[in-house]
C-alpha cells in the first residue's frame, strides 16, 4: 500500500480533505523528508520519525512524535509520555502559522538529534 492508495481508501471526505492538505504542507517546509506507511498510517521520516497524521472518532491530528520538545504547548494534546497530538478542525486551520512553526521546529528537533544533539524530557518545560 502506497499514500496514494491509502487517501483514496479514505472514506471520510472532511479526513481526506485534511491529509492532503497536510501532505502538502509538510512537503512545502521539509522537503527532504520521507513519506511512508507504518501500521497503515501515513508517517513522515526526516532523520528519524517526524510525525504521522491519523483520525479517530472523526477528529484529524497530527501526532508530533518529539512532542514534548516543541514550544507551542496551547496548541498541543500532551496526553503521550513523549508524543503530542495537535488536532486540526479544518483546512483554513491547517493554514494557520502555528501549525507550519509547530513542522519546521519538529524538523529541526529530529536535525539536531541525528547530527549527535540529545535532548532530554527536561529540554523544554512545558
Amino acid at each position: 500500500m502506497n499514500f496514494e492508495y491509502y487517501v483514496d481508501t479514505l472514506q471520510d471526505a472532511k479526513v481526506k480533505q485534511l491529509t492532503l492538505a497536510f501532505d502538502v504542507l509538510i512537503d512545502s517546509l521539509v522537503p527532504q523528508l520521507i513519506r511512508s506507511l507504518k501500521w497503515k498510517i501515513p508517517f513522515y521520516t526526516y532523520h528519524k520519525d517526524l510525525c504521522y497524521t491519523h483520525a479517530s472518532k472523526g477528529r484529524f491530528y497530527i501526532a508530533f512524535i518529539q512532542g514534548w520538545a516543541l514550544e507551542h504547548h496551547d496548541f498541543l494534546d500532551h496526553s503521550g509520555k513523549v508524543m503530542s497530538k495537535l488536532y486540526i478542525d479544518s483546512v483554513e486551520e491547517m493554514n494557520k502559522p502555528y501549525v507550519s512553526e509547530l513542522i519546521v521546529e519538529a524538523s529541526m528537533i529530529n536535525e539536531e538529534l541525528a547530527n549527535g544533539g540529545k535532548k532530554t524530557k527536561s529540554y523544554r518545560s512545558r
